[in-house]
């Protein structure tokens, strides 16, 4: 099975932020499950049921049932095929069932269910009910000046897909592929797509004494909001137990994000709490625009990518080679440094970027390499070791790709031994012996204590190469003191894509 890469885009304005943030905790209890989607459903239907028992007039006409009740509401059943066409009791399947009351609320499912029903005396009464549901949805149908009225959203509607088994005493299980939902003012649109399975008595759900259990993975959700804004979690696969919340924790959760993914998340600049984005593993490419300060970052493992647009941040690159990069050129920033972090900061700008586990940063004009004690401090200590030179930037550029593909320090070496230049320095033929002397001069620029040389001439009879030998040489206390000076303050490259 493949890791899923998930594809995160999110652009809140400081309206929706203020009015119904996304991004905040829900408290323990709050409706932002499945579960309470589906159990408002129930509660809503149940009422509907109590409130009309008995309806007023009914009509029959073709494969449409119609019950008029005296509040004006009415319900239809469509697809109706009676088991005996003249009966005057049995059971009947229905493929469509809809409530409407004007002022209040509508409710519709479709699906195939078989009910019970009775005729006397042109009298209709329907009872029971059991089959499959694959479609349902409820919409409030409330006026403006409704105590009911929801003064921000107005009226809204949800609606689910699937396949809801019930039985006739309310017993309900079975998948659910799709819930959306929509509303008059704020939210445009709003789905949740995924493999769900939903358990549940709507029967007890409706007289409060339940709740419906929804679990499975989560594929996709996705909101629109009415002035722009959108929260798009696109091809994610990541499981949801009972009451999982759709709220901020999703996000903060490092162990969902296991894939190559791509992250962008605009923020407006005030928010009323931190908000740290977990990526985990996997190589990310991250976008961090806005936030006040209050945006950050934890990249996990992996190689990543993280443009910083906008505002100042806090980023734990994590573990990996992972790049930070800025649209000025370098000059236009500040880049300090102390023992755990980078802190860049824009000329002329209030805050600072904190950068944590970061390796390099990447300016409109030139990259700077920061991880002197891994693959770029290797790579330059390696070739001012073989060529007793400072290294030339695309050569340096190239042998840090190389280590940066996980190819060894070793192998670099390797590859030195064997270059025309090295030859031209070393000689072609030269015996170890000779080759010990220059290396000692070349790397350490001094002569060999007769202990250290000793040494080294007998490894090349234990199964050492000369390539081994450079590699010690290069990575040695005695040579990182030597070339500290010229990379302590990063070092220059240009990547290689």
């Amino acid at each position: 099975m493949g890791i899923d890469v998930a594809n995160i885009d999110i652009k809140l304005s400081q309206n929706v932020l203020n009015t119904d943030n996304p991004l905040k905790t829900n408290p323990a209890g709050n409706n932002g499950s499945l579960g309470a989607v589906f159990d408002s459903i129930a509660v809503v239907g149940h009422n509907v049921n109590n409130q009309h028992t008995y309806y007023s007039s009914w009509s029959f006409l073709g494969s449409t049932l119609r019950l008029n009740f005296s509040d004006g509401a009415y319900r239809i059943y469509t697809g109706v095929v009676r088991t005996d066409p003249y009966a005057q009791s049995g059971t009947a399947t229905v493929t469509g069932a809809e409530f409407h009351q004007d002022g209040l609320v509508s409710l519709a499912s479709s699906g195939r269910v078989t009910l019970d029903y009775q005729i006397v005396n042109n009298s209709l009464s329907i009872s029971g009910g059991q089959g499959t549901t694959s479609a349902g949805k409820l919409a409030t149908l409330l006026p403006s000046y409704s105590p009911s009225y929801d003064a921000i959203r107005g009226n809204v509607s949800i609606g689910y897909e699937g396949a809801l088994y019930q039985d006739r005493a309310g017993n309900t299980s079975g998948s659910v592929a799709k819930v959306s939902a929509a509303a008059d003012k704020f939210i445009l649109s709003s789905v949740i797509e995924g493999d769900f399975h939903l358990s549940g008595n709507l029967v007890d759900i409706g007289n409060g004494l339940g709740h419906a259990s929804v679990t499975g993975n989560l594929s996709r959700y996705a909101t629109d909001y009415r002035d722009g804004s959108h929260l798009y979690i696109n091809d994610i696969s990541t499981y949801l137990g009972a009451g999982q919340v759709l709220d901020r924790s999703l996000l903060l959760d490092a162990s969902r994000f296991g894939g190559d993914d791509t992250i962008a998340l605009n923020l407006p600049g005030n928010l009323s709490e931190d908000f740290t984005m977990a990526a985990g593993a996997g190589r990310d490419q991250v976008t961090l625009t806005g936030g006040g300060g209050r945006l950050n970052l934890d990249a996990g493992a992996g190689n990543d990518s993280v443009a910083i647009v906008s505002d100042h941040h806090r980023v734990d690159g994590g573990s990996g080679v992972d790049t930070v990069r800025y649209a000025g050129s370098r000059a236009q920033y500040q880049v300090g440094q102390d023992s755990a972090q980078l802190n860049v900061t824009t000329n002329g700008a209030a805050g600072v970027d904190l950068l944590t586990n970061v390796e390099r940063v990447q300016f409109a004009d030139k990259a700077v390499a920061f991880d002197i004690a891994g693959n770029s401090g290797q790579a330059y200590r390696a070739y001012q070791a073989a060529f007793d030179r400072k290294p030339d930037t695309g050569g340096l550029s190239y042998w840090i790709s190389v280590l940066d593909a996980g190819h060894t320090l070793r192998e670099v070496a390797d590859a030195f031994v064997h270059s025309g230049e090295f030859n031209s320095l070393y000689g072609s033929n030269v015996n170890d012996r000779d080759f010990l002397l220059k290396l000692y001069s070349n790397v350490l620029h001094r002569a060999p204590d007769q202990g250290g040389f000793d040494f080294w001439l007998s490894t090349f009879g234990q199964g050492n190469t000369r390539a081994d030998v450079l590699a010690f040489f290069s990575e040695s206390p005695e040579n990182q003191a030597q070339v500290i000076g010229a990379i302590q303050h990063g070092i220059e490259y240009t990547p290689i894509i």
